[in-house]
């Protein structure tokens, strides 16, 4: 027997692997979209009858994951900030942290 599998990605061919005997079959890495979006995953088994095995799946890739990593480097670095620019100063002359 002879399998054929086919995968696509937002109708682009990103696997195309024969297998010899039914089981799994392994890939190498599968490229994705150059753009962030929304776009369906399609997976099609032909047996060597002609037999046709299709599933699909809308996949998404995070579009805006972008903008949360950047708030989430920048907010602790700017509570960390006012922290010290308003820590009130020892008798010393020097700034104490959270009275510590």
């Amino acid at each position: 027997p002879r399998y054929t599998l086919v995968v696509t990605l937002g109708g682009r061919v990103v696997a195309h692997e024969t297998a010899r005997a039914p089981g799994q079959v392994e890939f190498g890495p599968i490229s994705s979209l150059a753009a962030r979006t929304r776009a369906p995953l399609r997976v099609r088994l032909t047996d060597t009858h002609g037999r046709v095995a299709e599933d699909e799946i809308v996949i998404s890739f995070n579009t805006s994951f972008h903008r949360a990593l950047k708030w989430i480097l920048a907010v602790p670095v700017l509570a960390l900030a006012a922290a010290i620019a308003f820590a009130p100063a020892s008798p010393d002359g020097e700034a104490t942290l959270l009275g510590l």
